[in-house]
C-alpha cells in the first residue's frame, strides 16, 4: 500500500511489524551512520539515537523518526528501498499493558507496543496516536456491528449491486452506531465529553507542486491497521 500510494502524494498510515528494518535519516534527509535497525530497537532506545520521546496519552510514550524502509539484498546485507521514498516511523509503547485497547477494542493482554509507517506530515505525535485509536475503533465496530448490518454479506458480481448493498448496509451501520452513542451519552450524562477524533490528516509532500499548494483540503488518509 505504501509503495503504491505514497509516490502519488496520497497520505497513508499503515501498521508495520517491529522487526521491519529501517534506515534512520538525519535532519537533512541523509542516512545516518548507524545502518539499518528494526523498528522495535528504535523504540527501545530512542535517546541513544537522538530521538525525542513524547507522552502522547496517559501511560503511552511514542517516538517519531524520519526513515526509509530497507529491503534485504539491496546494496549488501540491506539497502534503502526508494519505492515509497522517505517515510515517518511512529512507534508507541504502552507502559500499562492492562490499559491498552487492542485492535478489537477490548482492554487486556496484548502487544505492549505497536509500529506505524506514515507519509511525511506535520501532525503531532498526539494526533498520530489518535489515528491509531481510530483504527482500533474501526476494527472493534466491524466486529460488533458489521456482522449484524451485512457489511460482508454481498454475494453478487456487479459493481452496481455491490454499491447498492453497501449503501444500505452503511446506513444500517450508522443507525446502530448512533443508537449506541446515544446510549453512552445517556449513561455518562449530557455534559461529559466523549473522545474527539483528530482533524483531517494533512500530507506534506517533499516538494509541493503548485496544484498541491492550491488545494484547500487534500486527499483523505488511508489508514491500514
Amino acid at each position: 500500500m505504501l509503495s503504491a500510494l505514497a509516490p502519488l502524494g496520497l497520505p497513508v498510515m499503515a501498521r508495520t511489524p517491529g522487526s521491519l528494518p529501517l534506515q534512520l535519516l538525519d535532519r537533512s534527509g541523509r542516512p545516518t551512520r548507524r545502518g539499518a535497525l528494526p523498528a522495535q530497537r528504535v523504540l527501545a532506545a530512542p535517546e541513544r539515537l537522538g530521538l525525542q520521546v513524547h507522552d502522547v496519552a496517559p501511560g503511552v510514550r511514542a517516538v517519531l523518526a524520519r526513515v526509509v524502509p530497507v529491503r534485504p539484498g539491496v546494496g549488501g546485507e540491506g539497502g534503502a528501498s526508494g519505492e515509497a521514498g522517505e517515510l515517518m516511523l511512529y512507534a508507541q509503547r504502552y507502559e500499562d499493558p492492562e490499559g491498552r485497547e487492542g485492535r478489537d477494542g477490548r482492554h487486556g493482554a496484548g502487544p505492549r507496543a505497536d509500529f506505524w509507517l506514515t507519509t511525511p506530515t506535520r501532525r503531532s505525535p498526539v494526533d498520530l496516536h489518535q489515528f491509531t485509536r481510530t483504527a482500533a475503533y474501526v476494527a472493534r465496530d466491524s466486529v460488533r456491528i458489521g456482522g449484524r448490518t451485512g457489511l460482508r454479506d454481498f454475494e453478487g458480481r456487479s459493481y452496481e449491486g455491490w454499491h447498492r448493498h453497501m449503501t444500505l448496509a452503511s446506513a444500517a451501520y450508522a443507525v446502530q452506531s448512533l443508537t449506541a452513542l446515544d446510549a453512552v451519552r445517556a449513561e455518562r450524562g449530557p455534559h461529559q465529553r466523549l473522545h474527539a477524533l483528530p482533524r483531517p490528516y494533512g500530507h506534506v509532500p517533499a516538494q509541493p507542486s503548485a496544484a498541491s499548494r492550491e488545494r484547500t483540503g487534500g486527499p483523505p488518509l488511508s489508514l491500514a491497521g
